[in-house]
């Protein structure tokens, strides 16, 4: 009884479920988005963020000296966040950092700032899920919200090895700017999320059934072929070192790591979350060599791998 009743559930909710999900409708084809700052990148670790008025201090330091230019008042400027469920950190964006990066942004005079995502297609529809949290609470005055799946999509060409074409929300393509804001997660399909999976956001929902189908390590980089990041910021103050996207065994790992180029960003995120796995001995089949994992591999496979990968620059912002 009780497993004909689960069976009659799932019906009623394949029969009832949102219409982005049911259909994809695609306002046109758009080429892929380019990067305002092509080329070789820098990557940042700041290190003791407890206090993360003193982490966006040195990161201000840096911004002036190294970004200033690329964010300009008149850029129009999305951050994709990460909330593919309503969990809390770190399976979605922790509210406090969020607040954190829009306030250092305004302080720059960039007025012009959206927040973003589309949920993961149990969670859809987003509006739904980001009301579960406290998002929107966090961005109110300085930023507004907007839920990909309430469209327009259009569809990008690209080449990749295992995808050719990928639907993503307009606006991604139409923003002068995107930033990044990751957490730093194994994941039980993946293997990890970070940068670069959390562009599976961007993703049509109706997309997401085939992405997860076969070949996911290999298609997760591919999906930054048509929006590359600005800048990734990867929030790694907390991670789960098992499980993941939405459930894990926690570490804290107190760790912040923000760089123009994506997958170096990720190699040095992959490195944190390394160090705490073998720290509470959770290696489960990953490598020190961060090449040694599909996604990385293959991400130097299609192109994304700026070769050599370049050294981030460590800071620490622990209190005297």
């Amino acid at each position: 009884m009780i497993r004909l009743l689960r069976r009659m559930y799932a019906v009623i909710r394949w029969f009832f479920r949102p219409a982005i999900v049911r259909r994809k409708v695609i306002d046109g084809v758009r080429s892929p988005r380019l990067r305002a700052m092509p080329g070789k990148g820098r990557t940042f670790v700041f290190r003791g963020t407890d206090n993360l008025d003193r982490m966006f201090k040195g990161l201000g330091e840096i911004w002036d000296r190294e970004w200033r230019s690329l964010f300009l008042p008149e850029h129009s400027i999305l951050i994709k966040i990460n909330l593919n469920t309503a969990d809390p950190y770190p399976a979605s964006t922790d509210p406090v950092m969020l607040t954190a990066l829009l306030g250092f942004l305004r302080e720059r005079n960039l007025p012009r700032l959206w927040v973003g995502d589309c949920s993961s297609v149990r969670s859809v529809p987003t509006r739904k899920t980001v009301a579960k949290t406290g998002i929107l609470g966090a961005i109110s005055g300085m930023a507004d919200f907007l839920c990909f799946d309430d469209g327009p999509w259009v569809s990008v060409p690209i080449p990749g090895r295992y995808m050719k074409e990928v639907t993503v929300p307009r606006f991604a393509l139409e923003a002068d700017r995107i930033i990044s804001l990751a957490n730093i997660k194994s994941h039980r399909e993946a293997d990890f999320s970070l940068g670069m999976k959390l562009a599976v956001g961007f993703v049509h929902p109706v997309e997401r059934f085939p992405l997860h189908r076969d070949h996911l390590h290999e298609k997760i980089p591919e999906i930054s072929l048509a929006v590359p990041p600005d800048l990734t910021i990867i929030d790694g103050r907390t991670v789960f070192i098992t499980g993941g996207p939405d459930t894990g065994e926690r570490a804290r790992c107190d760790t912040v790591i923000v760089g123009t180029d994506i997958v170096a960003t990720d190699v040095t995120a992959y490195g944190i979350l390394v160090d705490a796995k073998k720290k509470n001995n959770r290696m489960m089949g990953f490598t020190d060599d961060p090449f040694g994992m599909v996604q990385f591999a293959h991400a130097r496979d299609v192109g994304l791998v700026e070769s050599p990968v370049p050294r981030p620059t460590i800071i620490s912002v622990e209190d005297d």
